[in-house]
């Protein structure tokens, strides 16, 4: 009788220990699974706009910074519905950072043409250099009025209003920067005041499409991704050539917008008198993550005014890469 009851309780013991094992092993799984959690929810959280903190905030009439790798993700949120407002914010090339301060890697491209050396000879130097070009973004700024009734929108309504707002906003001024920036007090450097740009000069006051044909041909020589941005104004000029030599440029201009094989695109951010051609991948628009917005009251209005700011800069990344057809000797 001993026997067997020493038997039950070593069976009881054995199946008491498996039970403390597996109550141990689902606590272990357990404590993994929330590790896992917390370490997931950052990386969920920055998938989730920070302009739903932003659009919060707003409604709350409270002023709101964001900062940090998150908003350099909403950043990118914001580019992505800024680029289709004008056809050049599709050409350029973004560059994010966490901060104030974006450097921008250059590789020069201006090596010389291989020669052949004689033994004990001397290697030509390259004029060109590998470098870096540091843009250091500054805090450009806007103010935007917003109804009532628009911040008593859903919360998801809301966000997508303020994306909209914003988007048009900073896609007016980068646009109109790449083109007219002088380079100072925080400018971009436009296309229209770089300092080493490539001038193709037309003779006399009235450019032909001749002219405009000698633009796309040099550039297409140089790389298959260029584009020629001009004025509406400076379009106009070369539709009104009508001479039959030139008729198949007309005709392809008008009817597919491109001359010699080079899309051609129209924008009033050009300045007047000019044509621009480029792979415009050459040109640089550092975007810094932060953004700030801060509230005023509007006294007798149903509206609240915001100022709003975001850090940037641009500039082209080798200017001898960009041509500009223009008047000249």
């Amino acid at each position: 009788m001993d026997k067997i009851e020493n038997i039950d309780e070593k069976i009881a013991k054995v199946e008491q220990m498996l039970k403390d094992e597996k109550e141990i092993r689902s606590a272990k799984e357990l404590e993994s699974k929330k590790e896992k959690a917390f370490m997931d929810k950052p990386e969920l959280e920055n998938r989730k706009s920070s302009f739903a903190e932003v659009a919060e905030a707003m409604k709350e009439k409270r002023t709101v910074t964001l900062s940090g790798t998150g908003m350099v993700n909403t950043v990118r949120e914001l580019v992505k519905l800024m680029t289709p407002k004008t056809e050049i914010l599709n050409k350029v090339r973004y560059f994010y950072g966490a901060n104030k301060n974006t450097v921008v890697p250059v590789w020069g491209t201006a090596a010389s043409r291989p020669a052949p050396v004689a033994e004990g000879g001397t290697i030509t130097a390259s004029n060109g250099n590998l470098g870096a070009k540091t843009l250091v973004p500054v805090a450009y700024a806007t103010s935007f009025k917003v109804s009532q009734e628009t911040l008593d929108l859903s919360a998801v309504d809301f966000e997508a209003e303020l994306q909209g707002i914003l988007a048009d906003a900073y896609a007016d001024a980068i646009a109109y920067q790449i083109f007219n920036g002088n380079g100072s007090n925080g400018q971009f450097v436009g296309l229209a005041n770089a300092a080493s740009i490539n001038e193709i000069h037309f003779a006399g006051e009235t450019q032909t499409l001749a002219d405009l044909a000698n633009l796309a041909l040099t550039l297409s020589d140089k790389t298959d991704a260029g584009v020629i941005f001009m004025k509406p104004t400076e379009y106009a000029k070369f539709v009104a050539d009508t001479s039959d030599a030139h008729k198949v440029y007309r005709e392809d201009l008008i009817r597919n917008k491109t001359i010699e094989g080079v899309p051609v695109f129209v924008t009033s951010y050009a300045p007047d008198g000019s044509s621009f051609a480029a792979d415009f991948s050459n040109y640089a628009v550092a975007v810094a993550g932060e953004l700030r917005i801060t509230p005023k009251e509007n006294a007798g209005e149903l509206a609240v005014t915001y100022d709003a700011d975001m850090y940037l800069a641009g500039a082209p990344v080798i200017e001898g890469n960009f041509y500009v057809l223009k008047a000249g000797a």
